[in-house]
Order: C-alpha cells, then structure tokens, then sequence
C-alpha cells in the first residue's frame, strides 16, 4: 500500500476498472444462473456500465428452459 501512496500515477486505473467490470458481469452471471437479481449489486456497478445486468441475462439464458424473456422479467422490481 505505501507504494501506492507513494506513487499514486503507478496505478493502472483502467486496468483495475476493466477488472471491476469483469467481476461485476461475473458476479451476475453467477447470479443469473442460480439467484435471483440483485438490485443493490446492479447498483454497485453502475460505474461500469451494465455489465451486472449483461451478465446476468447472460446467465440467466445458459439455464435450460430460460429465454430471453424470462430473465429481462427477473430483473424488474
């Protein structure tokens, strides 16, 4: 952490934003598949753009039987 104090222009903060994105869209994905969608995590992330609700429509579709439809229905409050 000192280094980073230290040098805080050694920070890569676009990798560490395309790192946050990655897991917010994991995190719904995991989501889709096996929990029902979470608007506060979807909130979470919403400095990357719409990667928690991609994912988890994405994720909600990798389930037999789930459409589309279905899952866009999942994420409605």
């Amino acid at each position: 952490c000192d280094h980073i104090k230290d040098n805080p222009d050694d920070m890569n903060h676009e990798s560490l934003k395309d790192e946050n994105r990655q897991d917010c869209y994991d995190d719904g994905y995991e989501d889709g598949r096996n929990n029902p969608f979470d608007h506060e995590r979807n909130s979470g992330c919403d400095d990357y753009g719409r990667a928690y609700y991609e994912g988890f429509i994405d994720g909600c579709v990798s389930v037999e039987g789930y459409t589309g439809d279905v899952c866009e229905s999942a994420t409605d409050a």
